[in-house]
């Protein structure tokens, strides 16, 4: 039977993301116009707007750093994977949702060891972080960062309009990383 991952094993950060490199971001998202898609991703390496990139790299960097501490009382390295899909600018549009699933594939070489999300803002309805198995749901803050096991089920609430607000969408920078080497691409 296989442990069941609790509340001890997800750590947040409050106010990681400074608030002028979030707005950089969420104005970088406006300026793509409006998604077609429910889920609109931006992989790092397809950003060509310097500052945009430079502020994602500081978030992904700073990330590895505090769980690079966080680890070190338990003899272990976080690394990030070499894959294009370890690091993303994400917006999700009104009734966005995520059903819940765990980040990661033991059939394929992508396999994350540590998820962490830095959200960018908090001013839409809906969208709760939710550990069903550990009973938690939250409302990630803006500016926070959320960092959890990969293989820990969890899900994203639907996002719904709040009506007074000029943008209705959840905007973040989820964030991949491994502690084997030896799975990292090449």
């Amino acid at each position: 039977m296989s442990e069941v991952l609790g509340a001890n094993d997800i750590k947040v950060i409050k106010n990681f993301v400074a608030p002028k490199n979030a707005e950089i971001l969420i104005n970088f998202l406006k300026s793509c116009g409006e998604p077609t898609k429910f889920k609109e991703t931006r992989f790092v390496r397809h950003i060509d707007d310097k500052k945009v990139r430079e502020i994602i790299e500081d978030i992904r960097d700073r990330t590895l750093e505090i769980m690079n501490e966080y680890f070190a009382e338990r003899d272990l390295k976080i690394v990030k994977l070499k894959r294009e899909h370890n690091t993303q600018l994400v917006r999700f549009s009104g009734e966005h949702f995520l059903p819940s699933h765990v980040d990661m594939e033991r059939k394929s070489k992508w396999t994350p060891d540590i998820t962490a999300i830095a959200y960018l803002n908090d001013n839409y309805g809906g969208g709760e972080l939710v550990f069903g198995e550990a009973e938690i749901e939250m409302k990630p803050l803006a500016y926070s960062l959320v960092i959890f096991p990969s293989g820990m089920p969890h899900e994203t609430k639907r996002n719904y309009p709040i009506d007074n607000l000029e943008y209705n969408y959840r905007c973040s920078v989820p964030m991949f990383f491994t502690f084997k080497v030896e799975e990292l691409w090449k």
